[in-house]
């Protein structure tokens, strides 16, 4: 009344999660003739705390965890000759739940939807093992294999025939194969080509009961033409394209791709740049996708607006001869991610 927010006991809750990682690591290089050796191992130990306080009742409002994990990691690389090099690498990580996943409190989304949070989700963890090919450093050719155990992914579960919420859970585990080629090359002094393929498979194998294993084939298309014309025009052609493939662990997806177009053109010695740009020409990124767990069946589609147009015009105050600088990431990326929304 009067303009005053009224407090709603229902609709509100406090929501307390600690969570203390100590790590130690590790590593070891090694160049010995054609052969480079690197090892390293991540030590990390986590404990956290979870607790809710609501007027809501749920039987989960305080989750206590204490685990230790060993993460190795390790590659070698060996140069066959000028043209050739070979390498081997191996490497284990993990994933924590973003913190409003953990969150028990149930809040309401439509007249038919809830989402709640899961106190009892485990983080994910990934192997990866991938040989690498590379011929004169431009034709690169890999052959990978993931393995994450604990997959977790977002559900939908209906709770009878006027309800249903979203949730996240550990569904699967989830084996990826991958083969993958990339070559950048000059077809004519002023036109240069990049171009990537992925072939892969990717297979989760239920560890939920109400979950249904889902194995799929995708193929991977990336393409980059540049042409540089007269007087300091250039001309960018690329796009993508994917195959059906498998979003988030539960949905099929149908094909999609994106053709992009821009021109560029430099004036004032090449400081001043004018740039004009044509994003998903044929409008074919919106995706579709169906997906059944546990016997609701969901069949959605959406997108952004992708197709685009953009003029863009900057201008180089600063001198070529001073070095770019580096974005740095470390390990605090991670847990700004897991904030969420």
């Amino acid at each position: 009344p009067n303009g005053l927010p009224i407090f709603n006991s229902l609709l509100s809750n406090r929501f307390e999660y600690n969570e203390n990682i100590n790590a130690v690591y590790v590593n070891y290089n090694r160049l010995y003739k054609k052969f480079n050796f690197q090892f390293g191992l991540r030590v990390e130990n986590t404990i956290s705390e979870g607790n809710l306080i609501s007027t809501q009742q749920t039987s989960n409002q305080t989750v206590k965890r204490s685990y230790t994990d060993f993460f190795p990691s390790g590659g070698i690389t060996y140069q066959v000759n000028d043209n050739n090099s070979l390498a081997l690498l191996y490497s284990n990580r993990i994933e924590r739940p973003s913190y409003q996943s953990l969150n028990p409190f149930e809040f309401q989304i439509d007249e038919l939807s809830f989402q709640k949070g899961n106190p009892f989700l485990r983080p994910q963890y990934t192997t990866n093992i991938k040989i690498n090919h590379t011929y004169k450093y431009t034709l690169n050719t890999s052959l990978s294999y993931s393995y994450i155990s604990d997959f977790f992914a977002q559900v939908t579960e209906a709770e009878g025939d006027t309800r249903n919420f979203l949730i996240t859970r550990n569904v699967a585990n989830q084996q990826i194969i991958n083969l993958g080629i990339s070559y950048p090359f000059k077809v004519k002094e002023w036109w240069s080509v990049y171009m990537s393929v992925n072939a892969y498979q990717s297979k989760y194998m239920a560890t939920n009961d109400t979950f249904t294993g889902i194995t799929q084939e995708t193929l991977s298309l990336y393409g980059q033409n540049n042409f540089s014309l007269p007087k300091d025009f250039n001309l960018e052609i690329s796009g993508w394209f994917s195959s059906p493939s498998v979003w988030g662990g539960t949905y099929r997806t149908r094909s999609l791709g994106s053709l992009d177009i821009a021109i560029q053109k430099q004036f004032l010695s090449k400081k001043l740049t004018a740039r004009l740009a044509f994003s998903d020409v044929l409008f074919t990124s919106p995706w579709r996708a169906n997906a059944t767990f546990p016997n609701l069946v969901i069949t959605g589609d959406g997108g952004n607006d992708s197709r685009q147009v953009r003029f863009n015009l900057s201008y180089n105050f600063g001198s070529e001869q001073i070095k770019k600088s580096r974005n740095r990431n470390s390990g605090l990326e991670d847990e700004k991610n897991r904030i969420g929304s």
